[in-house]
């Protein structure tokens, strides 16, 4: 994490050969789309056309400022709910309240709407949950390739547990997609209505 923009700077420009290559692996590889995304991906000209696209489109001052009242409206509900736990005398999970802050600011801004709330909002918590443990976790079959019978002992599968974590962010990213454009038309993506 970058404190400074001064640090950001040194990292972006001066040093960004080093800090744009990451190992590969299988893990990250099959929940990241092969290494598609900016963080994963090689150093070479499709690396340089997504950050191009990331620092002009989405992180652009403009951009930034335009979602201010979305961050705006999430911190004032997190203080509220926060002054009504507290008038209750009710233990407040800081952890929890944090991360649900964050993941409502990146699904309105990303997404459109909050995917905390709601009949799927438990689920879509636990399958991020899950997608970071496993971003995170350290498989010794990837860094000794013959030990990679310890993952099966040790519970870490990560093949089988990645395979269905995928699966499922892919279904969950395949429903947003849905919903957008059944927005956009105004009825069924499938031309149902039409």
């Amino acid at each position: 994490m970058v404190s400074s923009a001064d640090a950001a700077q040194e990292i972006m420009k001066t040093h960004d050969l080093i800090f744009s290559n990451r190992p590969k692996l299988s893990v990250s590889d099959k929940l990241l789309y092969q290494g598609k995304d900016i963080s994963t991906t090689p150093y070479g000209e499709y690396w340089r056309q997504i950050r191009s696209i990331c620092v002009l489109q989405l992180l652009s001052n403009k951009r930034v400022h335009s979602f201010q009242n979305v961050r705006t409206e999430e911190t004032v509900i997190l203080i509220n709910i926060i002054k009504k736990s507290s008038s209750l005398s009710l233990p407040v999970n800081r952890s929890e309240m944090f991360a649900t802050l964050a993941n409502d600011i990146i699904c309105r801004v990303a997404l459109g709407r909050k995917h905390s709330e709601g009949k799927g909002g438990t689920r879509f918590k636990e399958l991020l949950g899950e997608f970071m443990v496993l971003l995170g976790g350290l498989t010794v079959g990837e860094f000794i390739p013959w030990l990679r019978w310890l993952n099966h002992v040790n519970g870490f599968n990560a093949r089988v547990r990645v395979d269905i974590v995928a699966k499922e962010f892919d279904r969950f990213l395949d429903g947003v997609i849905e919903e957008h454009m059944v927005s956009k038309t105004g009825g069924s993506v499938h031309g149902e209505d039409q």
